[in-house]
């Protein structure tokens, strides 16, 4: 704690009667004790961090302006040396019985415990002289309690022993040197020198005096065994106290900072008092000047107030708040002393603080001077200057009972000024409490509860037309002043009006038609009202398709090409390839050579091979390769498979400018074929060898098998068949990839009879998905942007739905969990193919990829062997790309139809700012907030403005105070009418005033709470009747969906240990939850810097991807375990965790969905965020996309963590995208605009 020099103290003629602690219980014995661990600063979780204050403040109730600054710079020092806080910590004497704490601070002359105690001969403040001040402990005194008094012969001795409490104790003078801990262990140290064992020594009591910068006096009680002892000590105190005298023993209890040590003796009844005088002169170094250079906190609000927006500050390196930039000035009045409690919740919100905090406002000449100060008391001087010069009207509102905490920006020049008075004494002890134990938060003061800040960026979306309610009453408004420059005066015969919304409300059409008809003055007018967000889209495509089996194919070419050709004695050779599994392609087999067997065709004359036309090295060496050397099995050493790297190819027209392909692709559609082939036949994996050929041309693969001797047993060569072509037939010039494909070939009698493609099943429906859908989801956008769409018109579309049902290739291969799944890797192409295309479609019109593009869900459905393949694709769309209105209208008389539209842009409004707090005594809740909005203009310049810079640049920055209060009213009537009712209305808040501050005046509009249904977070109700019970929480078999972990965190929020809270929500409305995992704090108020700063803090949040599903259930396991397992438990004395267990919830949701149908998918739908984008993209933005983007950021923010995990999953087989040159997660090349 850094303390500013402080002028102070002197000696005092102090009489005690000592009395002895009740058994059992750990009590205050020492001043020594004080700020120290123990029983008023105590660690009630036992991991070595102070979280409690056991101790309650007694003031006087006819207190002065010297009796609040002490209070104030106390309450300032406690909350400083604690992490945890309740309040009220403050009580007056006034009070019919004493606070229930287990120690007692007393402060003031005139408080009434304390002239108690002087008239019942424990104190005796008439023995101290002008400026003296006293501190003294007074065990037991105060009904079995034990009481510490503040207490002085004056105001100026008060003053002194008050500010020596607050920013000296436990040193003697200077901080960091010596303390009075050092004193007591000195003495005991003397006695066992003298041969008298080590008595207990407690420093009961210490005088100051005003100017002399030492304690002029400290009391040590100390307690011998016997009265022979006493008797010894007392005579060696003489002896050194006639040393001192002379100048001698100076290494001998002597202090620079302690004129005189006053020791009280006592054993059994006896006792003596020896004083100790300072022997020399007394030198010490001159303190360094610090000087403090503070700045004014231009965006103040009661939002920002406990941060390092506001009045806490740290050093340009750090974010943790190490200062408090304020000074609180107290005024004259009694209510002033509740300055005591803001003092303590700064102290504690911040790890250091500079002493002394408060001034009396009669101490401040030059108000200027003094930077973002707090004024406490309606009689302060500075309060009443700011209501003379009209900077404080509320204070006059106020009725009874009520409280104000105010922000009065510029109230001195630059700097603003906090001020907290009431109405009367309970209206301003009422606002300090508000402001001490409540804010930030509206009312109730718990994590993840509504907050100032929530309100703000409330009012913010609104007025930035952000919000359901800011676009509709931004729509309306801008329909008025169509309505006003267009159609006055005309002639009007037919009229319609056309909002184009996103958030709008059931109920607002209808608002709507009764609001705008009456300005429509036309014999026909229409009304229409369509909601464009994602809820509420329409369908563009709904087409379904039947998808011929490509094994038909094969038997056509068969029957048309291949069996006519065939007689009695022929030899036969064919060769098939199509995408099926093992056990379809050996019933193709077995129905080929029937059917040729069935023509006379001998058995040793027929060769059939059907192979996989999905990773077709793969089949070649396990169909063809493996049951030829299998029975060479023992004697192979080494398998060698060579081949062809991939390189673009200039000869090849189409491929000549390739980007996306992978040099190994052949080898990686092998994979894991060396795994495979090692258990097939017993070999160590690393006789399986790959060897990169040195040229591209075919064969593309060559596999020898070895013996020992390097003989080689087996050889043989296979090319994968493939075709070349676009990567987007919309965009054939940009790309193109290989596609692997079905083949036949067949010979009779040595003759090519047949020699084609057989297109497999993907590739139909992939067709589909080129020619269908691509280009009418291309169409549709180009034509809803009048093609320029643009990424602030994201999403695109509303739903791409994909059902897709075919007979493929899907099944585990005992490795691991690989498998071989073209319907997997069609899912993959699917999502990041449509991407990929809406990447191209930016790039090539806008310059920029189109991010966002709309929800794409593909759903494969588990393979139907030996069917027709269906699919069906469902687009939804909206209704308009961007929030607008539309006026079009006729005139009688007049040929044509007159169209005006305006679009509804998101406006960069000034951050509004809750300035100030209306409370009342007895009332749970706000009876008022004052939000404070600055505006660009006082009336509405659009349309002059629009002649000067470009209409969408006003129409983004410029938002006038006209507009601003229309949009109000608007809200207001949407209020009446039910509608928005979570808008800027909240529980226990009665109103809200809007004060609108434009270049030219302040205007006021308030909003009345019209009955809110603003919802209420509360995960306790949910976990309300659990009772743990030993029970497994957290399952361990399945993916954890949003709704279960939801459910798992409610239960473990019923242990101690265990702090959870909602902190957000999706793009898709599901609710966000995090837990602080601690050893457990009683204390209501605690602070997340101290927390950090003490104990390290580690903060896991999972589920960025959501289809990586392990992280959740780790996490939650994490929880798990702290919460029920004592050696988890432990950890938690060494470390604070903050645990956030789904980053991404819609993608978690869908993946969940998805799973349920195909479990041994990746399904990479549920990778990103609802459209297509990874949730943390743009989490450092004002406006996100997700608004779960900023969850983590705010959670970062809250804590500052020493260590952050983000922990993934990796998928658990190939990835594969067959329609994007195979290997996985291709998006698009860059091209120049135009190009593609």
């Amino acid at each position: 704690m850094d303390v500013r020099r402080l002028a102070m103290i002197v000696p005092l003629l102090l009489t005690l009667l000592l009395a002895h602690p009740v058994p059992g219980q750990e009590r205050l014995s020492s001043l020594a004790q004080v700020f120290a661990k123990g029983p008023i600063l105590q660690d009630r979780n036992d991991d070595g961090v102070v979280d409690f204050i056991a101790l309650a403040i007694v003031a006087s109730g006819d207190a002065t302006a010297t009796d609040a600054a002490i209070l104030t710079d106390i309450g300032a020092r406690l909350g400083f040396e604690t992490m945890g806080l309740d309040l009220p910590l403050l009580f007056l004497d006034t009070e019919n019985a004493l606070p229930p704490a287990p120690c007692i601070l007393l402060v003031g002359n005139r408080n009434r415990w304390v002239q108690k105690l002087a008239s019942e001969g424990r104190l005796d403040l008439a023995a101290l002289g002008p400026g003296e001040g006293v501190i003294a402990l007074l065990p037991s005194a105060l009904e079995g309690r034990d009481a510490l008094v503040i207490a002085g012969r004056d105001e100026e001795g008060l003053q002194e022993a008050g500010r020596f409490f607050a920013a000296r104790m436990p040193y003697l003078w200077r901080v960091g040197k010596e303390t009075l801990r050092q004193v007591e262990e000195d003495a005991t140290t003397f006695f066992e020198r003298q041969g008298l064992g080590r008595p207990p020594v407690a420093a009961r009591a210490l005088t100051v005096r005003k100017g002399a910068e030492e304690i002029a006096s400290l009391l040590l009680d100390v307690q011998f065994r016997s009265a022979t002892e006493l008797a010894q000590a007392a005579q060696r105190l003489r002896e050194l106290a006639a040393a001192h005298e002379q100048n001698q023993r100076e290494d001998v209890l002597n202090y620079s900072s302690i004129a005189r040590v006053i020791f009280q003796l006592r054993a059994e009844a006896a006792s003596q008092r020896v004083e100790v005088p300072r022997s020399g002169s007394p030198s010490r170094a001159s303190l360094p000047l610090v000087r403090e250079s503070r700045e004014p906190v231009r965006d103040l609000s009661l939002a920002n107030f406990y941060s390092t927006d506001g009045l806490l500050k740290g050093s340009p390196t750090e974010l943790i708040p190490n200062r408090v930039d304020t000074t609180i000035v107290v005024g004259p009045g009694r209510d002033a002393v509740w300055a005591a409690e803001i003092a303590a919740r700064l102290g504690l919100e911040s790890t250091g603080v500079r002493l002394p905090l408060a001034k009396s406002a009669e101490e401040i000449t030059d108000e200027k001077g003094e930077m973002n100060p707090i004024l406490i008391g309606r009689e302060n001087r500075l309060v009443r200057a700011l209501v003379e010069r009209g900077k404080l009207a509320n204070l006059a509102e106020l009725r009874p009972n009520q409280g104000l905490v105010e922000i009065v920006h510029e109230a001195f020049e630059d700097s603003p000024a906090v001020i907290v008075a009431g109405s009367d004494e309970a209206g301003t002890r009422e606002a300090a409490r508000y402001l001490a134990a409540r804010v930030p938060y509206l009312w109730e003061p718990k994590k993840g509860r509504l907050s100032l800040g929530m309100i703000e960026d409330e009012a913010r979306r609104f007025f930035a037309a952000r919000s359901g309610a800011g676009q509709a009453a931004t729509a309306l408004y801008k329909l008025d002043r169509l309505i006003a420059s267009e159609l006055a005066g005309k002639a009007v015969e037919s009229v319609s009006a056309s909002l184009y919304v996103e958030g709008a409300e059931e109920g607002f059409a209808r608002f709507a038609e009764d609001y705008l008809r009456p300005k429509l003055r036309a014999e026909r007018v229409q009304i229409a009202v369509r909601n464009i967000d994602l809820a509420h889209t329409t369908p563009i495509l709904d087409e379904s398709w039947e998808i011929p089996w490509e094994v038909h194919d094969v038997w056509n070419v068969l029957r048309t090409r291949v069996l006519p050709r065939v007689k009695k004695g022929s030899r036969v050779e064919i060769e098939v390839r199509v995408s099926e599994a093992p056990d379809v392609r050996r019933e193709l087999e077995r129905a080929i050579r029937a059917e040729l067997r069935k023509r006379g065709v001998a058995e040793e004359k027929i060769t059939v091979r059907v192979l996989s036309a999905y990773k077709q090295g793969f089949s070649w060496i396990m169909d063809v390769v493996l049951p030829a050397i299998r029975e060479k099995q023992s004697e192979i050493a080494k398998i060698l498979i060579r081949f062809a790297p991939l390189e673009r190819e200039p000869d090849k027209p189409e491929l000549r400018w390739q980007t996306i392909f992978s040099p190994i692709r052949w080898l990686q559609e092998l994979y894991p074929i060396d795994e495979v082939l090692a258990k097939e036949l017993n070999l160590p994996v690393e006789a399986i060898v790959f060897e990169r050929a040195a040229s591209p041309k075919s064969p593309i693969y060559h596999l020898e098998v070895l013996d020992r001797a390097g003989r080689v047993l087996y050889q043989s060569d296979f090319d994968p068949k493939f075709v070349i072509q676009p990567l987007f037939r919309q965009f054939p010039d940009y790309e193109s990839v290989r596609v692997t494909t079905g083949w036949i070939t067949a010979d009779v009698n040595g003759k090519r009879v047949a020699d084609e493609r057989i297109v497999t099943d993907p590739e139909k429906f992939w067709d589909l998905y080129q020619k269908k859908l691509l280009p009418r989801l291309f169409a549709y956008v180009m034509d809803l942007y009048e093609g320029q769409p643009k990424p602030e018109h994201a999403p695109y579309f509303g739903e791409l739905k994909v059902e897709l049902t075919l007979s493929e290739p899907d099944y585990p291969l005992g490795i691991d969990q690989e498998q071989i799944s073209s319907l997997e890797a069609l899912h993959e192409d699917l999502y990041f193919g449509t991407l990929a295309f809406f990447d191209l479609i930016g790039l090539k019109f806008v310059g920029e990829r189109l991010l966002y593009p709309g929800r794409i869900l593909p759903i494969i459905s588990p393979p139907r062997h030996g069917e027709n393949g269906r699919a069906r694709i469902v687009l939804t769309g909206k209704a308009a790309g961007s929030p607008r209105v539309v006026l079009e209208w006729t005139e009688r008389g007049k040929e044509g139809t007159h169209k005006r539209s305006l679009d509804i842009l998101k406006v960069a409004v000034e951050d509004p700012r809750v300035v100030a707090a209306i409370v009342e005594a007895g009332y749970e809740g706000v009876r008022r907030v004052d939000i404070a909005l600055r505006t660009d203009t006082e009336r509405d310049e659009r349309e002059e403005l629009i002649k000067r810079a470009p209409e969408e640049v006003v129409d983004r920055t410029i938002l006038s105070a006209e507009q601003a209060r229309a949009m109000l009213d608007l809200l207001r009537r949407f209020h009446q009418a039910r509608l928005f009712t979570a808008t800027l209305a909240y529980p226990q808040l009665d109103r809200i005033r809007f004060r609108l501050i434009s270049p030219e005046k302040t205007t006021f509009e308030d909003v009345p709470n019209p009955g809110s249904t603003f919802p209420v977070k509360d995960l306790e109700a949910r976990a309300r009747g659990y009772r743990y019970a030993g029970e497994r929480i957290v399952q361990w078999d399945e993916p954890i969906s949003p709704e279960e972990c939801e459910e798992i965190v409610a239960k473990l929020s019923t242990f101690p240990e265990i702090t959870a809270y909602w902190v957000g929500r999706s793009y898709l409305g599901r609710d966000i939850w995090a837990m602080d995992v601690m050893s457990p704090i009683e204390a209501k108020l605690w602070s997340h810097a101290k927390a950090t700063t003490f104990k390290p803090t580690l903060f896991i949040s999972g589920r960025q991807h959501a289809n990586e599903v392990s992280s959740t259930s780790h996490i939650l396991r994490l929880a798990e375990l702290i919460a029920t397992d004592p050696e988890y438990k432990k950890y938690l004395k060494r470390v604070n965790l903050v645990l956030h267990p789904i980053t991404n919830p819609d993608g978690a949701a869908l993946a969940y969905e998805l799973q349920k149908i195909t479990p041994h998918f990746m399904l990479h739908a549920g990778y990103w965020g609802a459209l297509g984008v990874d949730v943390t993209v743009g989490q450092w933005e004002r406006d996100p996309m997700y608004p779960e983007a900023k969850v983590r950021r705010e959670i970062w923010r809250t804590w500052l963590p020493d260590i952050f995990l983000n922990p993934h999953g990796y998928p658990s087989h190939e990835w594969v995208q067959l329609f994007g040159e195979y290997a996985g997660w291709v998006r698009a090349r860059v091209p120049e605009r135009g190009r593609a």
